[in-house]
């Protein structure tokens, strides 16, 4: 479910997604196919 709502949303393939549940909520850690994908769409999100 995470990896098509990345697609959807951003328009990028994940390669691998796994989740964690911590103190502060839930997280996912997603992987692109190259690093440049990832760099790309933090650069959009606003995360770099």
């Amino acid at each position: 479910m995470i990896s098509e709502a990345i697609e959807t949303l951003y328009h990028e393939k994940a390669t691998s997604v796994n989740t964690a549940r911590t103190l502060y909520g839930k997280k996912a850690f997603v992987q692109f196919e190259t690093v440049d994908k990832a760099r790309d769409l933090a650069t959009k999100i606003g995360m770099l």
